[in-house]
């Protein structure tokens, strides 16, 4: 089970919510409608701040351990906001991968 202080709980949350702002930034910046230099700007500054974030969940936590309740949160964000925000599309195949990926990183 992972174990985090407050502020290493904060900073997971922080690096999650960073890197789904990160890629929404940067799917925006290469949709077709709205290519946007300021969209790709904005997805690069997420990731600077992922980067000082995750740092700080590293004082706390194993990084492998880290490294997997991250992507597996920021995964399932992303693909929250892919289907609700830019309207993709899900198969049952991928709806189960996404349950899978749910139930390892509890798991954790």
């Amino acid at each position: 089970m992972l174990s985090l202080s407050r502020q290493g709980l904060i900073a997971l949350v922080t690096v999650v919510i960073a890197e789904t702002l990160a890629q929404t930034s940067l799917e925006s910046s290469v949709s077709p409608r709205k290519r946007s230099t300021l969209m790709l700007m904005l997805g690069v500054i997420g990731y600077v701040v992922v980067a000082i974030a995750y740092r700080f969940v590293l004082k706390d936590a194993p990084m492998g351990i880290a490294n997997v309740v991250w992507n597996a949160a920021t995964g399932l964000s992303v693909v929250a906001v892919g289907y609700f925000v830019f309207g993709e599309k899900l198969t049952m195949k991928q709806i189960l991968g996404i349950l899978l990926v749910f139930t390892g990183g509890a798991l954790l």
